[in-house]
């Protein structure tokens, strides 16, 4: 049977404190009970309170509490009984002025001896010193950003320091919660301030990680590696791998974030970004300081396997979304997608043309550009896609299949213009009939409307595969300022098909699938 002390205990032996402080000091039984529960760790309802369970021996972890029975010398140790470990529990008051330096890193520990989640509740939690993570899988999680919040006060150093050193960390989680550097004089260096830094060899990794849902304010580089690179082989880089960050904010506070993720060591396979955002960039004691949101350096150091998906960003005039430096190797298989630059960066890419290794396989697409930004920074590029969305394009296209048999006609496609308007259009039409003899036909078209509302044609080149006479054709029909593509064949059973493609740049234009 499993005895416990509870509220309703206390009130008969005279008290209804039953704090982790009141229980330590004035509770003395005979016989030590199997489970304590408190509702306060310096008093009633500071929202310390915490389940302790009895133990053989005095636990090594900050996670532990003791009696002493009633004989006046027999001590009874006990230790947290729980699915997470609340830092307030640990001490932690969190009311923004208290240091709750020493009390985070015993959650970091006791989590770590009990195998445990670190909890930050909602609360605006105040360190002045770096919390050190070594060789342990944690999970730390709040209750969302603005309502869990750990600052650093006139820290210019790291929140958390992730040592990597004996053994792999992996399947990490970090989410719902704000963290910020706070500065009482701004004049204060506060170039090494971040929310954490990624230590350790070049043997172990960091990998198959989750950071989500999180707000990072005033660091100068929120997320930072120093790890020893791995640059010998490819795809090893500096072993900071496979780790995700989504919907993350980065911005100014006291001072402003000069770069989102900062690898002075590689740029880590495999890492993913989603829907980040922010303001990167700002006055450093009065000084305008242009910034990166992904900042890779590091001379003869690995960049690449980055993909970046969605987001929007501002910053001071100057400002690039990935800077890279100069003599870094490896320089390929970048890709930025969906994401909105505006005032403030100067470039999507800041990359240095120094170094022997040139750009491959790097990727724009899908991206809008405002505030003056530009695709530019980037030395000359091979195999690569760069779409610049400086003009309108609309693409369409059409499948229709078939069994029937004998000519077939199929309107495909209609372009309107307005008057005075022009586009240059690639229609495509890819067809087989009966499943054997196939056909492809590629023709370009400049296509005007004048003010009498009438459009013209004008066909610039054609091909068709195979020569000779082919089992499709296609046309080319305006009415007006409508124009209408369509395509004929001679289906001859199961497994005809027409394919059709459109392609238009220009405009203004609409085009519907007909």
């Amino acid at each position: 049977m499993v005895t416990k002390v509870s509220e309703a205990m206390l009130d008969i032996l005279g008290d209804s404190d039953l704090s982790r402080a009141y229980v330590i000091a004035n509770f003395h039984p005979s016989v030590g009970p199997d489970l304590i529960e408190t509702n306060g760790y310096y008093a009633q309802g500071d929202s310390g309170g915490a389940a302790y369970r009895k133990v053989g021996s005095q636990p090594t972890h900050p996670g532990k509490l003791s009696i002493t029975l009633s004989d006046g010398s027999t001590v009874v140790w006990y230790e947290l009984s729980t699915r997470r470990v609340n830092i307030r529990a640990l001490g932690a008051v969190g009311d923004g002025t208290a240091d709750d330096s020493v009390s985070l890193q015993a959650a970091v520990d006791t989590a770590k001896a009990l195998g445990l989640p670190i909890y930050i509740p909602d609360g605006n939690f105040k360190v002045t010193a770096t919390t050190t993570i070594v060789d342990f899988s944690f999970i730390l999680e709040g209750d969302g950003p603005g309502k869990s919040v750990i600052f650093s006060s006139d820290l210019n150093a790291p929140i958390f320091e992730i040592q990597v050193n004996a053994a792999t960390i992996e399947r990490c989680r970090v989410d719902n919660m704000t963290m910020r550097a706070a500065w009482s004089n701004l004049a204060l260096t506060y170039t090494s301030c971040c929310a954490f830094l990624v230590t350790g060899n070049n043997t172990t990794y960091f990998q198959w990680n989750s950071f989500t849902n999180l707000q990072m304010e005033g660091f100068y580089s929120w997320f930072c590696v120093t790890k020893v690179a791995r640059t010998t082989a490819f795809g090893l880089e500096c072993n900071v791998a496979w780790t995700s960050f989504e919907n993350i904010t980065i911005r100014g506070y006291n001072n402003p974030a000069i770069s989102g993720w900062k690898f002075d060591t590689g740029s880590g396979t495999g890492n993913a970004y989603y829907n980040i955002s922010g303001g990167i960039g700002g006055n450093v004691n009065g000084t305008p300081t242009p910034g990166a949101v992904f900042q890779f350096s590091g001379s003869g150091h690995v960049v690449g396997d980055i993909v970046v998906d969605g987001g929007h960003f501002g910053g001071t005039t100057g400002s690039v979304i990935i800077g890279i430096g100069p003599n870094t190797v490896y320089r390929q298989r970048i890709c930025i997608s969906n994401v909105q630059a505006d005032a403030g960066i100067d470039y999507y890419f800041g990359a240095s043309s120094t170094g022997s290794i040139g750009y491959t396989n790097i990727k724009l697409i899908n991206c809008n550009i405002g505030g003056g930004a530009k695709i530019g920074g980037i030395p000359p590029i091979r195999n690569s896609q760069i779409y610049d969305q400086e003009a309108s394009e609309w693409r369409a296209g059409r499948l229709i299949t078939t069994n029937a048999t004998g000519a077939q006609g199929f309107s495909l496609f209609s372009l309107t213009l307005v008057a005075n308007a022009s586009a240059v259009v690639e229609f495509d039409v890819v067809g087989v009939s009966g499943g054997i003899s196939g056909c492809a036909i590629s023709t370009k078209y400049l296509i005007r409307a004048g003010p009498s509302s009438i459009a013209e044609i004008i066909q610039m080149s054609g091909a068709t595969s195979p020569s000779g006479s082919p089992p499709i054709t296609h046309s080319v029909t305006p009415s007006g300022l409508a124009v209408t593509f369509g395509a004929s064949f001679s289906p001859s059973g199961a497994g005809s098909y027409i394919d059709g493609q459109i392609c238009a740049k220009g405009g203004p234009f609409v085009i519907d699938r007909l």
